[in-house]
């Protein structure tokens, strides 16, 4: 299963590496950077109350501008995702489970220039989950094995400013389309809001 995991984090690397060598290959206006930021992470029609988890992000992305109106943004990124819930048959009052679960994600982006330096960002992203963990109050266990669903689609939409040359700030939020598992109607749900520096 670790070998699996591997395998396809390398195939991710590769796929991104090719879109990105491939749009230097014809644009001349391509940037690249860092970034990271904050995930605040729940899932959607969980039974029982739910709570956000906190998490964090971070990779990288490349930024192609094709005129002062329209652009395209590839990311390769480390992201934190999961839910807190509570209220769940078969705990005890009061007890919390935190489902901490981890991707690599590849957001595709379309920036919308609405003013010189405010973009619109709207796009699909491809994830693929390289951990999954539930902790209980008492204990933590690696649930990983039993996940069915390891591939996971979204649709990202946000809002990204350029400050000067070199930095970005930017929200969004990515919208599950895909289930988190197969015997439930569960969708991730994520608002990231973070910082980015071009090279």
């Amino acid at each position: 299963m670790f070998n699996l995991k591997i395998k396809v984090m390398k195939k991710i690397t590769i796929l991104a590496a090719l879109i990105i060598m491939s749009a230097s290959v014809f644009a001349q206006g391509i940037e690249f950077g860092v970034k990271t930021g904050l995930n605040l992470a729940s899932q959607t029609k969980i039974t029982g109350n739910t709570e956000m988890c906190p998490g964090i992000y971070a990779g990288f992305f490349s930024d192609y501008t094709i005129n002062n109106f329209f652009g395209i943004q590839g990311e390769l990124l480390y992201s934190m995702m999961g839910v807190k819930k509570t209220g769940l048959k078969g705990l005890l009052d009061g007890s919390t489970i935190t489902n901490r679960t981890d991707y690599i994600v590849l957001p595709v982006l379309a920036k919308l220039y609405v003013a010189e330096k405010l973009s619109l960002d709207l796009g699909p992203q491809f994830g693929y989950m390289i951990s999954a963990k539930e902790k209980f109050p008492t204990e933590t266990i690696n649930v990983y094995d039993d996940v069915d669903k390891k591939f996971d689609v979204s649709f990202g939409m946000g809002l990204s400013y350029k400050l000067g040359s070199k930095f970005d700030i930017s929200g969004r939020y990515n919208l599950g389309l895909t289930k988190v598992e197969d015997y439930y109607d569960s969708k991730n749900s994520v608002i990231q809001f973070g910082v980015g520096y071009r090279f």
